[in-house]
């Protein structure tokens, strides 16, 4: 290796060997990368990894360190690494990758940027940040979008997490108090990265924590106590005074409701404790502080005493004096108590008192004093010295039988021999609170008898001192044995063959000197097994070599003279039977033959149930009382099989292990036959062959000959088959589940079954429209036999034509045929559609009838007209729109709308249909339309047509009388003035005042919205409209009487001619009464339903006082 470390290296060494001193270079010969993971640009909570490496060759004592800054972050011999989980923006900068070697240092920087993570948290209060007492406050806590991976919201009030969540945070109450108020901050966390505001809400008091008060502060037993609670500042504006509610409460338990804010009591030690009051309204409750109560105790001081003194001896008199020192309360009570007993009681003083005191009368007697419900006592103890002590009654023997001697004993331990001697103490025997006999030497003695049974006592007198002992109850015992017990060892299970032992043990109240001779008798169940007398309390019964049938219930009876008694049974279970043996005659038969088995257990007992088995299969059960079971069994297939046996004994329910296995080899007679049916699939009509063979037949032993053949159907037989064959003619009653037979020497074997299934022949289909049939449109044809198997070839006919075939292969599917590249244009050639069906070739096939049904034809579009009684559209009169369809299926459905809102609908078989507006009205007038529907989905709309109703004729003539009124005033001014002219002035003012008259014309126009035809849209105009000229042409027409022509108007009427006999197509002249524009078709208020005019007329009336000229009707 010829590399520069090694150079320097080997120059070194032989410099060093030289004693020289070699210069080294001072950069180290090394390439160092940084490289930073996920990259050099993340953001805040990621990972960050700084990985700093040397490329090979690595010089010797190679350091590699990843510093940022003059901190060492991490080392390493020949790559370092750095790395953290959480980013920070800190992490962001400039980061080294160092290397030493030698002492020679060379190093690379590069930076990494840490995008700081933006969480933008915002806390909002519902209803606000200003709410009342009682109110509801919701905190919601969210962050704005985009939402960061991992965040994490909560709600806090201080250190408390009140909520939180993964993208927003709530916090509520149903119930805000004053406590609920301050601030409130919204923090956000993801990824390490925390962001948090805050907010402060405001929750305003309904009321102010209430005050208790207590008068007198300072209270005495059986003072009035006044307790009084109150909040000083109440919210008028939301609550009154008296809807706050008071409570007083003591020790947390309520004591009274306060509805004026007052409670009183008189006072008592009882009564102390801690008091609070609560205020509440609203829903909101607050509380006062806790106020002590401590009543000052009531001074009596009661006081007791004895006489003769607090010490006294049995037999002296005893007097207890209770009273209470003065000054005497009212309602005093003085009680003399002993315990929780009262011995007296006095208004002032009280006395208790005994002539003869006994040891009993000592102890610790109570003063009591009672007065306002305050009681106060003193206690005091006397101590009465006894003359002798309580008296012991002892028997002997404790434990008795008839006949025994009985010896009563009474003293008492002890006698104060400095008052009384011993001979001053008598006893006393007493049965029952019966005195029985007097004790002298304290002693009675008497033979044991049952009679004597009973309480017993006795009693000590001395100087009238009387004292009893504690009672004896005597109860002579008739001899009795108390138990008796059977014991089964080693234990009550146990394995065959084992030795097992019966112990019965007996415990009986019987004397130690007495000998007597126990009576022992063993049982199974209730039969007896064993019996034998011995004189001791226990006896054993040994049963040998124990089998599954010593199983039972045992139990054992001990009787002694005239007393006997029974143990409790224990069963004894005895598990293990033996393994039988079997035996077979042969190792090898032919089916038909039987084979001789048996099977034994010897040294088992009965009743047995014995199983043989061949291949684990039951194959013969048997019972039998002896130890064996011989029998035949006969095997129905020949084969290879393994013998055993087993039993189980019958009453025990215990069953043996498996026997040894015996090799049998039954050898085949003939085989199985088969049973086959040529051909497989078969329709009705078709000669139908079944044949039944066995392919081996031992000729050895039989002939072909000797085996029979029997066909069954549903197993049932149906036909011996001679020759192995039977036919039939296929038919669907012959369907079911075939088998055969074949039989030799007893020996029976069955074919797999065959399941026939006879197929039907398919019948004529019917034809017939899936949903509706629409001239022009696509529709759908169904074809369905209604027999055949499946799978059925429909075939759909036009003209004799195929169009489309169809296989249906499951009862579920329909041979449905859609009709959408072809469409009928007329109703009758939907007869030219069939279909036929096949499910058997040609000679199956069977064709439909021709398919009929209903041919919808959709309806066309309507053409809407309309007529008036008088020929205009005037206000209060009748005008009636028709609708007319000219082509559709019947029934049709007729809308009519106004204004785009729909009036009216009905439905009818007449393709016209009318709509009439009787008494019209100015709102009635608006666009009109109709629009028709038949049995089709889509319906046909008119175009529309616009009415205009006119004024009423009396309104007009109103306004034309007003008018007429006015120029005529005018008029006759203005001849007035003018008087002095010509005679044209004259003629050119009559000629005005006829143009005025003109104005106030009562005229129709119906005026199409454009030239040209238009069957739909039209206009009315009523006479308040400006009367406009011809709309193509621009000029008018005037109408005058004949015979009222001056030369002016017949100027007039001559221009107007000759302009129009140019313009007009129609040749419209004045004998006709009428003067026609051209330009649009009109249609008059009067015309008939239907009729359109060529061109538009208008109406003047220059004679007011004349009636107006007929109308000259339009062409149809």
């Amino acid at each position: 290796m010829d590399t520069l470390p090694h150079r320097l290296l080997l120059l070194a060494l032989v410099s060093a060997c030289a004693g020289q001193e070699v210069p080294l270079d001072t950069e180290l010969a090394v390439t160092i990368e940084i490289s930073f993971l996920p990259s050099d640009k993340i953001i805040e909570g990621d990972s960050l990894e700084v990985h700093c490496r040397v490329r090979r060759p690595l010089p010797p004592g190679l350091k590699v360190l990843v510093m940022k800054g003059p901190t060492i972050l991490k080392s390493g011999s020949k790559k370092a690494f750095w790395n953290t989980s959480l980013a920070r923006a800190a992490d962001g900068g400039n980061y080294t990758c160092k290397a030493e070697a030698n002492g020679i240092q060379k190093s690379v920087s590069r930076s990494v940027h840490v995008a700081e993570l933006t969480i933008t948290p915002e806390i909002s209060f519902l209803p606000s940040d200003k709410i009342i007492e009682g109110d509801s406050l919701e905190v919601h806590c969210r962050v704005r979008r985009p939402l960061p991976p991992g965040l994490k919201v909560l709600v806090m009030k201080g250190p408390t997490i009140l909520n939180s969540g993964s993208q927003e945070a709530f916090w509520n109450t149903s119930l805000a108090r004053a406590a609920d108020a301050g601030t409130y901050m919204c923090k956000a966390e993801a990824n390490g990265i925390q962001k948090s505001v805050s907010r402060s809400v405001h929750v305003a008091e309904l009321f102010s924590m209430p005050v208790l008060t207590v008068q007198p502060a300072d209270v005495f037993e059986g003072q009035m106590l006044t307790f009084s609670c109150k909040s000083a500042h109440i919210d008028s504006q939301r609550i009154n005074a008296n809807d706050v509610k008071y409570h007083l409460y003591k020790d947390d338990i309520k004591v009274a409701d306060l509805p004026s804010g007052e409670y009183r009591m008189f006072a008592d030690l009882r009564f102390n404790g801690n008091y609070s009051c609560q205020a509440k309204a609203k829903s909101v409750q607050k509380w006062s502080s806790a106020f002590v109560l401590k009543t000052k105790e009531l001074t009596i001081t009661p006081e007791i005493s004895f006489l003769p003194s607090d010490k006294i001896i049995e037999g002296d008199s005893l007097e207890v004096h209770c009273r209470v020192r003065r000054p005497l309360p009212p309602g005093l009570k003085v009680l003399v108590m002993r315990g929780p007993t009262i011995l007296n009681s006095g208004s002032q003083e009280a006395f208790w008192n005994t002539s003869l005191a006994q040891a009993a009368d000592a102890g610790t007697y109570m003063c009591k004093a009672e007065a306002n419900d305050i009681q106060k006592s003193v206690s005091r103890s006397v101590h009465v010295a006894e003359l002798f002590s309580m008296p012991v009654l002892t028997v002997q023997p404790a434990d008795v039988f008839e006949g025994q001697m009985l010896t009563f004993s009474c003293k008492s331990a002890h006698i104060d021999s400095q008052r009384i001697n011993a001979n001053d103490v008598k006893y006393h025997l007493y049965k029952d609170n019966m005195k029985v006999a007097d004790l002298p030497s304290g002693e009675y003695r008497v033979t044991a008898d049952v009679h004597h049974d009973g309480n017993y006592s006795c009693q000590a007198e001395a100087k009238s001192v009387q004292k009893r002992s504690s009672a004896f109850v005597l109860k002579i015992k008739v001899f009795t044995i108390n138990k008796v017990t059977l014991t089964i060892l080693p234990a009550t299970e146990v394995q065959r063959d084992t030795d097992v032992e019966l112990k019965c043990d007996c415990a009986a109240n019987v004397s130690k000197m007495a000998t007597l001779t126990y009576q022992y008798s063993f049982y199974k169940y209730e039969q007896l097994i064993h019996a034998e007398n011995h004189s001791f309390s226990h006896l054993s019964h040994r049963l040998h070599a124990v089998r599954v049938p010593t199983s039972g219930l045992y139990s054992c009876e001990v009787k002694i003279l005239t007393a006997s008694k029974r143990s409790e049974a224990e069963f004894l279970r005895v598990t293990g039977v033996e393994t039988p043996s079997l035996k077979v005659s042969s190792g090898e038969i032919f089916e038909g033959e039987e084979l001789s088995v048996e099977c034994r257990a010897p040294k088992e007992e009965g009743p047995f149930s014995f199983s043989f088995y061949y291949n684990a299969t039951l194959f013969h059960t048997n019972s039998s009382k002896e130890n064996f079971l011989s029998t035949k069994l006969k095997f129905e297939q020949a084969g290879k099989y393994e013998v055993h046996c087993n039993y189980k004994l019958m009453l025990f329910q215990a069953t043996s292990e498996k026997s040894n296995r015996e090799a049998v080899t039954v050898r085949e007679l003939f085989s199985k036959p088969v049973l086959s049916m040529p051909p497989p699939d078969v329709f009705e009509g078709q000669m139908l062959t079944f044949s039944c063979k066995s392919a081996h037949i031992d000729s050895q032993r039989i002939n072909a000959n000797d085996v029979k053949y029997h066909l069954y159907k549903d197993n049932v037989k149906v036909e011996d088959l001679p020759s192995g064959e039977y036919r039939i003619t296929a038919d669907v009653h012959h369907d079911g589940n075939y088998s055969c037979q074949a039989e030799a020497k007893s020996v029976r074997k069955q074919s797999l079954a065959f399941v026939l299934k006879t197929k039907v022949l398919v019948s004529e289909p019917l034809i017939e429209a899936w949903g509706n049939v629409i001239l022009g449109r696509p529709f759908s044809i169904v074809c369905q036999s209604v027999r055949g198997s499946l799978p059925i070839t429909y075939t759909l006919l036009f003209k004799g034509n195929a169009v489309s075939s169809f296989i249906v292969h499951s009862p579920q599917d329909r041979a449905i045929f859609n009709i959408t590249s072809m469409t009928i244009n007329s109703r009758e050639e939907i007869r030219d559609f069939k279909c036929f069906a096949q499910n058997f070739g040609d000679k199956s096939k069977r064709p439909s009838l021709a398919l009929n049904t209903t041919v919808t034809e959709p309806v066309s579009d309507p053409q809407l007209t309309a007529m008036t009684s008088t020929g205009n559209v005037v206000e209060g009169k009748e005008l009636i729109l028709f609708c007319t369809v000219k082509d559709g299926s019947p029934p049709f459905t007729f809308e009519w709308y106004h204004n785009g809102e729909i009036i009216n609908s009905s439905t009818t078989d007449e393709r016209k249909h009318s709509y009439t507006l009787s008494k019209i009205e100015h709102k009635q007038g608006g666009r009109y339309y109709c629009q028709v529907q038949n049995n089709e989905t889509e319906s046909r709309r008119s175009e529309e047509i616009t009415v205009t109703v006119k004024n009423a004729p009396w309104k007009t003539a109103v306004t034309g009388s007003t008018i007429v009124l006015l120029l005529s005033i005018i008029t006759f001014s203005l001849i007035y003035c003018i008087d002095k002219k010509g005679k044209r002035k004259e003629k050119e003012t009559e000629l005005y005042l006829k143009a005025s008259k003109f104005k106030s014309d009562v005229s129709v126009a119906v005026t199409p919205a454009h030239t040209g035809y238009n069957k739909a849209s039209h206009s009315v105009v009523s006479d308040n409209e400006e009367r406009s000229t011809c709309p193509s042409s621009g000029t008018s027409a005037f109408y005058a009487p004949r015979g009222t022509e001056s030369s002016d108007d017949a100027l007039l009427k001559d221009q107007k001619s000759s302009q129009e006999d140019d313009r007009n197509p129609n040749n419209c002249t004045e004998k006709s009464a009428l003067v026609c524009c051209t330009g649009t078709p009109t249609v008059p208020a009067n015309r008939s339903e239907g009729a359109v005019d060529t061109g538009s007329v208008l109406y003047a009336q220059l004679n007011h006082d004349r009636e107006n000229p007929k109308q000259i009707p339009s062409p149809p």
